[in-house]
C-alpha cells in the first residue's frame, strides 16, 4: 500500500468514524445520531480494502485502531506496512516505519475537511451532511459543504457499535473496510493518543515556519 493512499484513506476513515453526523428528518435518521452521540470511544482491529472506479481491487491492509471523541484518532497499519496515524483536533503525524520518517501537519478545526470533522462538533455537522437510511441499521451521509474529501460514507451498526464502514472519494475510489470491535476495550484517555517520534527517525514539521 503507497504512503500516500494511507494518509487519504486514514484521513477519510476518520471521518466517518469519529464524526459521523447527519440531518435529523425522520424517526430513522434520529436514531443514527443517537447511536452516534452514544460513541464517546471505540478500539479494536480492521481490515481494509480500496478498490478504483471501475472496481478494481488495488490494495488490501489491516491493523488496530482507536477513537476518543471528540478529537482523538489512531490508525496503525500492521500489514502490509507499519505505519501509524495519530491525530487530535490540532496535529496529525504519520510515522512510517519502514521508511523511518515522522512528518506532523496542522489540522484547522474550522475547515471541515476529512481530518478537520475530527473535532466531531455536532452542530456544525448536522448542518452539513444529508443522511438516508439505505437498510435496517445502515445509512448514506452526503456531505453539503464545498471542499469535502469524500461523496459518501455507508455505515452500518451491530449491537450499537460500528462494524462495517464503505467510503467514496470524488473520483470514485472506494475504501471497504470491516472493523472488529473490541468486547471488553479499556478506557481511553488523551494520553494514549501522544505521539513521540523514536531515536533515529527523521522528523519533517510541516507546523513550524
Amino acid at each position: 500500500m503507497t504512503r500516500r493512499t494511507i494518509q487519504w484513506a486514514a484521513g477519510l476513515v476518520a471521518s466517518a468514524l469519529i464524526s459521523v453526523g447527519a440531518s435529523a428528518q425522520d424517526g430513522s435518521v434520529d436514531r443514527l445520531w443517537t447511536l452516534i452521540d452514544g460513541q464517546s470511544q471505540a478500539s479494536g482491529s480492521f481490515e481494509q480494502t480500496i478498490f478504483g472506479p471501475d472496481g478494481e481491487r488495488f490494495e488490501d491492509s489491516s491493523g488496530e485502531y482507536a477513537i476518543l471523541r471528540p478529537s482523538f484518532f489512531r490508525w496503525q497499519v500492521t500489514d502490509p506496512d507499519e505505519q501509524l496515524i495519530i491525530a487530535n483536533s490540532t496535529e496529525l503525524w504519520h510515522y512510517d516505519v519502514e521508511l523511518a520518517t515522522a512528518t506532523k501537519r496542522a489540522v484547522d478545526p474550522d475547515v471541515l475537511t476529512p481530518l478537520a470533522l475530527l473535532a466531531g462538533r455536532s452542530s456544525e455537522l448536522k448542518e452539513r451532511f444529508q443522511a438516508d437510511v439505505v437498510a435496517g441499521n445502515r445509512y448514506r451521509l452526503t456531505p453539503l459543504y464545498p471542499g469535502a474529501g469524500f461523496a459518501s460514507v455507508e455505515v452500518a451498526w451491530e449491537d450499537g457499535r460500528v462494524t462495517d464502514l464503505a467510503v467514496t472519494d470524488r473520483s470514485g475510489q472506494r475504501i471497504v473496510l470491516n472493523l472488529s470491535p473490541n468486547d471488553a476495550p479499556e478506557a481511553l484517555s488523551p494520553q494514549d493518543f501522544q505521539f513521540t517520534p523514536p531515536a533515529g527517525v527523521d522528523v519533517f514539521d510541516a507546523i513550524e515556519p
